[in-house]
């Protein structure tokens, strides 16, 4: 009989550690998206503000050279945004 109860009890004890290893991943995939979700956002925002900014360096430039450097700083900031750490 005795080793049944240890069977038991064992089994028992591995189901609750099996149980908060899931809730410890739950927990680290929700911190995950929302750090993710955050970041997104930043991304949007930031492209939103550099699309407006070349817009209007592109309409404020008096020349082909103006607008040719408008257009390098924009995909420059734009490498940059694509370079941030996720």
């Amino acid at each position: 009989m005795l080793p049944i109860a240890a069977t038991v009890v064992r089994s028992a004890m591995e189901r609750h550690r099996q149980d908060t290893d899931v809730t410890s991943a739950r927990r680290e995939l929700d911190s995950e998206l929302t750090r993710l979700r955050e970041r997104a956002n930043r991304l949007e925002t930031a492209v939103a503000a550099l699309e407006q900014a070349t817009a209007d360096g592109l309409r404020a430039a008096r020349s082909e050279g103006e607008r040719v450097e408008t257009l390098r700083a924009s995909a420059l900031h734009a490498r940059n945004l694509r370079a941030e750490p996720a």
